[in-house]
């Protein structure tokens, strides 16, 4: 509805979204050339792919840096990055697709004030080659992982999670068989569909109970169940040996 038309009796040269928006969809404000300036993004919780393409904000050479383009908190765009990624201080959100079939994204750090990290950001639908990323470290203000998020990044072999995390979305870590052992924390409740497909040789173990997870019934190509995650536990001198499971209330515990 904000696309450009250049006879139209009034252009748009500024969007307030109010502070109460939460979700612009792909293409939102695409081709929309004569908006400059968009505020009120503090309730901002998603944007969809190239929803900012061709503004212009976008066009304006001033507003990227390093070859990349934030607004408001928020990495929207990327253009040919390559190398070690550090976000901008304060950033709160990775758009959909800011970074999906990049092969040239060397480490990552996401800094202390990540939020939510959109569809595909890091990933995409089929990538023989993959991406180069081999680990990733999220911070504790990580709240979502959307769909696809960094499938195919194949030479994954280390993933953290800190507390704080609460959604894992479709396919979010699908093919990424490389890497090890995922401890997920007790904040995450919901893990969907191949949201974190792990080689058959590596373990999954939960810091929470497993009751508290809610998991689609095909994931990592098996019920959840059938994954048998493992109950987590610090190691320590009076529990190196014994047999942890998950009691009647979900929780890990030592048999005695």
């Amino acid at each position: 509805m904000f696309s450009y038309k250049s006879d139209a009796p009034v252009q748009v040269t500024s969007f307030d979204f109010g502070n109460t928006v939460k979700y612009i969809g792909s293409y939102a404000f695409d081709r929309a050339k004569s908006i400059t300036s968009f505020t009120g993004m503090d309730a901002v919780e998603s944007i969809g792919a190239d929803a900012f393409r061709d503004t212009g904000y976008f066009n304006a050479a001033g507003n990227w840096q390093n070859n990349l383009l934030y607004l408001n908190h928020w990495l929207i765009a990327s253009d040919s990055f390559a190398g070690a990624l550090k976000l901008q201080e304060g950033t709160v959100g990775i758009a959909d697709k800011v970074f999906s079939g990049n092969t040239e994204l060397t480490s990552v750090d996401f800094g202390t004030s990540l939020a939510y990290i959109g569809k595909y950001a890091f990933g995409s639908d089929y990538s023989p080659k993959g991406g180069i990323l081999t680990e990733v470290s999220f911070p504790a203000s990580l709240r979502l992982i959307d769909d696809y998020a960094f499938c195919y990044q194949t030479k994954l072999t280390f993933i953290h999670f800190e507390e704080g995390l609460e959604y894992i979305g479709d396919s979010a870590f699908r093919n990424c068989n490389a890497a090890g052992d995922v401890i997920v924390p007790a904040s995450v409740k919901t893990i969907c569909r191949s949201g974190l497909q792990l080689s058959s040789a590596n373990r999954l173990f939960l810091r929470g109970a497993f009751k508290d997870i809610y998991a689609e019934n095909e994931w990592n190509g098996y019920s959840f169940s059938t994954v048998k995650p493992t109950p987590y536990y610090e190691y320590s001198e009076t529990q190196k040996s014994g047999y942890w499971h998950f009691n009647s209330d979900g929780l890990p515990e030592l048999w005695s």
